[in-house]
């Protein structure tokens, strides 16, 4: 967002930010339903009706969040903001 000089909102709702980037990001393609890792951001943090998270709910959180950092980072080096 700060690359693109994008005011974006202080949110947890990550489809909400990566639908703020313009076309030609891949993480627009590449992660088109963020819904998952946003609760994880979310509910997780605060005690209420979630129920327990197990071993395979965090890998696949963790295999989203690496898929969505991979994305950014290669568009990052591709438009030369970062070395690679």
């Amino acid at each position: 967002m700060t690359f693109e000089q994008i005011d974006f909102p202080f949110s947890h709702d990550l489809d909400r930010l990566r639908d703020l980037l313009p076309e030609g990001w891949r993480v627009k393609i590449e992660c088109p339903d963020l819904a998952e890792l946003t609760e994880w951001a979310v509910e997780a943090r605060y005690p209420g009706d979630m129920p327990e998270a197990v071993d395979i709910d965090a890998l696949n959180a963790a295999q989203q969040a690496r898929a969505v950092i991979e994305s950014i980072v290669a568009d990052l080096k591709a438009r030369d903001v970062i070395e690679g």
